[in-house]
């Protein structure tokens, strides 16, 4: 990672998207079955840059409003840490008699434990699968519109989207034992529809008028 403490960053009245994603983050910092994990990261980003002529694709989540991301491959300096791609998001329907979109989209929380030794030892050997029953239970006791379909271990899987060569870190130790999986599923929102309220195509509004619009207030765009 770029930074030497990095954070785990919510966005102020996030929407769409982005607040699903979060309400992820916020569910899986809240459970306390969960605080053997170090970094429960927001929504990531795919990142790009250039490496010795070969483009790389890694992920990365925000650090502070703005352009401030940190590359969040796995590395030996984070003990374990979470983020969570939302991607594909169709329109399924319009609720009746409101101007709002229900939307679905896929939805994958990848994990990365650089030394399973250093995770509560009451776990015992069946340490993988135990850790990933918290997480299913507490998607599905806190997180109710994320439906889980599967489990991935497979590097090549878990990372499916970035360069997997960039995804395995450097380990002078051979006693370390690492952990990828992920999990994936579906997510479902709602946005307004603008198309049927009066939105002037200037994206620059406050968040907090969209809630009271999809909610029975009055929708108002920002000069």
């Amino acid at each position: 990672m770029s930074y030497q403490t990095p954070i785990e960053f919510t966005i102020t009245n996030p929407i769409f998207a982005d607040l699903a994603a979060q309400k992820i983050q916020q569910a899986m910092i809240d459970a306390s079955e969960l605080d053997w994990l170090e970094f429960k990261f927001g929504r990531a980003r795919i990142g790009r840059e250039e490496r010795k002529g070969v483009e790389i694709s890694y992920p990365t989540t925000q650090q502070t409003f703005g352009t401030d991301f940190i590359n969040c491959s796995p590395n030996d300096f984070v003990l374990s840490q979470s983020y969570i791609l939302i991607q594909n998001d169709s329109p399924v329907s319009q609720a009746e008699g409101k101007n709002i979109v229900n939307w679905i989209a896929d939805c994958s929380i990848i994990f990365f434990i650089s030394d399973l030794n250093k995770i509560d030892t009451s776990y015992g050997a069946n340490i993988e699968q135990l850790l990933r029953a918290d997480i299913q239970q507490v998607l599905k006791v806190r997180v109710p519109n994320f439906t889980f379909t599967e489990w991935v271990d497979e590097i090549e899987d878990v990372y499916a989207e970035f360069t997997v060569d960039a995804m395995k870190p450097v380990d002078n130790t051979d006693h370390k034992k690492k952990a990828y999986f992920r999990a994936n599923g579906t997510i479902t929102y709602k946005t307004p529809c603008y198309t049927t309220f009066p939105y002037d195509g200037n994206f620059d509004f406050d968040p907090l008028d969209v809630f009271d619009f999809i909610y029975g207030g009055t929708f108002t765009t920002q000069p």
